[in-house]
């Protein structure tokens, strides 16, 4: 990767991380420090999204947005009504990226976040968070309440296909 992007570079040269012997993040300035997984997991799927901006991720809506994208949607979709300081809702969203990878073009998945969009959580009374709601034909036709297992959203949205 050049330096002209401005993203910087994971070393895992000894020079890099010596004291720690792990991976560092390189700027283009030259200053390194020591990454943690979290780093180097994310600078990866930064590098896996700039080879392949087509894969289906979920997608942000707001108040203004979720008619047009959730209401008058052709097919199904499950929105991910979460918040930036909800534990569980962390835990959850990897397990809904892996869904949008593995229902690409059956269901949409969007996420929408309670705290700045206070409107729509209210109108469809949520409460509690995370709660993923499916859709289909502007309709709620399932919902799921707290973290639940892949195998349980994968069971709900089948149902609902």
């Amino acid at each position: 990767m050049s330096s002209a992007s401005g993203l910087g570079s994971i070393a895992a040269s000894r020079g890099c991380g010596r004291r720690l012997g792990r991976p560092a993040l390189t700027y283009p300035s030259g200053v390194y420090y020591p990454a943690t997984r979290t780093d180097v997991n994310r600078f990866a799927r930064l590098q896996d999204w700039k080879e392949n901006p087509n894969v289906a991720k979920p997608f942000e809506v707001t108040d203004a947005s979720f008619d047009a994208e959730v209401i008058k949607s052709d097919t199904p979709v499950l929105v991910d009504f979460w918040a930036p300081w909800c534990g569980p809702c962390r835990m959850v969203a990897p397990i809904v990226d892996e869904l949008s990878d593995e229902y690409d073009g059956k269901v949409k998945f969007v996420k929408l976040n309670t705290d700045d969009n206070v409107k729509t959580a209210a109108q469809y009374q949520i409460r509690s968070i995370p709660t993923l709601l499916v859709f289909k034909g502007g309709e709620p036709v399932g919902q799921i309440i707290g973290f639940r297992p892949k195998s349980d959203l994968k069971k709900k949205l089948d149902g609902v296909l």
